[in-house]
């Protein structure tokens, strides 16, 4: 997995951690310098269809509820992204430069009464925003708790919610269910270990936790009551004793004697806190007098408030415009992102993450002449950018110029050889720009580096089609296949090998499939019109090429193909219109101008 890019993007660095549910691990976002980011990598523990199709859905949905989280909660990390690859899914992640919980109780045995007091606290805050989102956390425990260095805040990270779908299996009536617990042992309530987590569970789990902190203790040490499940942990330990009855009822084994929320909690809580001061900031104090403000005195202070940031410089820094722009690249805002980048470059007008940035959101709005300046503006700033050489060759690409884009794609392969995107666009440019032999060394390179990927094989199997190596070619497509069975354009592929080697009917067959799967797919349909025209079935050819023109209206070669089953109909009128057709789309298609010719001459 280590120098892996997931999704075109993220690098692998190393592997932070692992679990029952999902491997963790640390990677760099290739299109952002210096941004280090979390990919959380999870996978079905079955391939069944069913199960796949309810992991998918179940996924999708429970990222999106972290990515809400994370979005409105700055003690959440955002969520970057998230995708599916090979039927594996993979989180994206803010990385947390801090310390996590436990890393503090080893480095300190225990904590003081006013430091657990605090991080119970604050932790509470944060769980009552989750928990009015109405979701469960699922896995409270110290090392989900990371204080970052930034500001010393504790973050809440690793939710349980999405590892479901690790843990999703068939039952025996054949749907899909979880059976395997969420959660840590030893911080895991009753009822969570039942498979029925409830708000009351995270508060459990707190509770727990706080203790540890508090006692130094781990968790072989935390005792239980034999008779009640409670946990006997006051033992030896000096703790006020109002705090320790907020802990003990936090951890009641039962949850309906357990607080029912984080505000009861809270609420008991603040009667061990002293009263917050009331006393007035000391900008007010200029304006007191005898503790009576003047009208006067605090209209002066209203418009200080009001006016003195206009004449004070921003304090706004480029980074700040650049993290904004690509949180909005990746909500899809592209025209607020757009915005964002334009202000980082007022700010830093030779920024090099801010011109990809600007390129990449006029790329996303198809304003594809302006992409290619700004990326182009990139590369003047450093000729080694491969994000910018990469996404002009996608900009270039999408007006159809691929000579330079080819040339943009290999440029970024140049800097990243190992790059399996870039490899991979360099060799569909050359295979459109007709560059065959140099295509199929493109897509033999890329093989090397990945080979569970069905697409490389699909265009792997199309280039060796061109050179006429029909056999080799089939293997190709063949291995595609395998990876994934239902991918139409290798069947396709398939097929169009096939008719190579004058196997018509075998050929029909896999046209055939392709149409099943997908029956507008206008490629199997012209495959398999051509079959039929080599096999002399013009009247099933002619349907074939009718519902080719039905997703393919102005493509010429079809009006002739279709024109020419009418000829052999006899049917000379109709056929003269289709190849009036194709000599109108394409005034230089000489084959189509003799075919009306022809049948010009056979009206007479």
């Amino acid at each position: 997995m280590v120098g892996r890019v997931l999704d075109g993007r993220y690098r692998i660095v190393h592997k932070l951690g692992q679990g029952g549910f999902a491997e963790t691990y640390l990677a760099e976002d290739i299109r952002v310098m210096n941004r280090q980011v979390v990919v959380k990598h999870l996978k079905p523990s079955s391939n069944n269809p069913d199960l796949l199709r309810e992991a998918k859905q179940l996924f999708a949905q429970e990222a999106e509820v972290l990515a809400n989280l994370g979005r409105e909660h700055p003690q959440i990390p955002d969520m970057l992204a998230y995708f599916e690859e090979n039927q594996e899914f993979y989180l994206v992640q803010e990385f947390v430069h801090g310390k996590t919980l436990s890393e503090e109780i080893a480095s300190t045995e225990k904590l003081t009464e006013a430091e657990a007091l605090k991080i119970l606290r604050e932790v509470l805050l944060v769980l009552k925003f989750v928990h009015e989102n109405q979701v469960i956390h699922r896995d409270i425990k110290p090392s989900n708790l990371m204080r970052r260095y930034q500001d010393g805040k504790i973050v809440l990270i690793d939710f349980g919610a999405v590892k479901q779908l690790s843990a999703m299996v068939v039952n025996t009536e054949g749907q899909p269910s979880v059976t395997r617990i969420i959660g840590s042992p030893g911080y895991m309530a009753n009822e969570q270990q039942s498979g029925r987590p409830r708000f009351s569970s995270d508060i459990y789990a707190l509770g727990v936790t706080i203790i540890q902190a508090l006692t130094g203790l781990n968790l072989e040490q935390l005792k239980l009551d034999r008779q009640t499940g409670e946990l006997d942990w006051q033992q030896g330990v000096q703790v006020n004793q109002k705090l320790a009855a907020i802990l003990d009822k936090m951890v009641r084994f039962n949850f309906a004697d357990r607080y029912q929320s984080v505000d009861e909690v809270l609420q008991d809580l603040d009667k061990l806190l002293p009263p917050t001061s009331n006393k007035l900031p000391s900008w007010l104090h200029l304006v007191k007098s005898s503790y009576i403000y003047t009208i006067p005195a605090l209209l002066l202070v209203i418009a200080a408030t009001l006016l003195l940031p206009r004449f004070l410089p921003s304090t706004e820094k480029a980074t700040d415009f650049l993290q904004q722009g690509d949180r909005l690249i990746e909500l899809q805002k592209y025209d607020e992102a757009l915005t964002a980048f334009d202000r980082a470059l007022q700010k830093q007008p030779d920024s090099i993450d801010a011109w990809n940035g600007k390129g990449t959101a006029l790329l996303k709005l198809n304003k594809y002449d302006l992409a290619i300046a700004a990326f182009e503006k990139s590369t003047t700033i450093d000729p080694k950018s491969f994000a910018a050489w990469l996404h002009k060759g996608e900009a270039l690409t999408a007006i159809k110029n691929y000579t330079e884009a080819s040339q943009a794609f290999k440029e970024a392969w140049q800097i990243q050889p190992q790059s399996f995107e870039a490899l991979n666009k360099y060799g569909l440019t050359l295979l459109l720009l007709d560059n065959h032999s140099e295509a199929l060394d493109i897509y033999e390179k890329a093989l090397k580096i990945k080979q569970d990927d069905p697409e490389t094989w699909f265009y792997q199997g199309i280039a060796l089609g061109k050179l006429q190596r029909y056999s080799a070619a089939l293997a190709s497509f063949d291995k595609a296949l395998q990876i994934k069975p239902d991918y139409g354009k290798a069947l396709v592929g398939k097929g169009l090998a096939l008719n190579g080697l004058n196997k018509y009917q075998q050929a029909i067959a896999f046209f055939n499939q392709a149409i099943e799967i997908q029956p507008d797919l206008s490629e199997a349909w012209l495959g398999k019109g051509k079959a039929l025209q080599a096999l002399a079935q013009h009247n099933e050819a002619l349907y074939a090429f009718e519902q080719t023109l039905k997703t393919a209206p102005d493509n010429p070669e079809i009006w002739n193909l279709k024109g020419e089953s009418l000829l052999q109909l006899g049917k000379y009128k109709d056929a003269l219109v289709a190849f009036e057709e194709a000599v109108r789309l394409k005034p230089d298609f000489q084959k189509a101008r003799d075919n009306e010719a022809l049948a010009r001459q056979r009206l007479k």
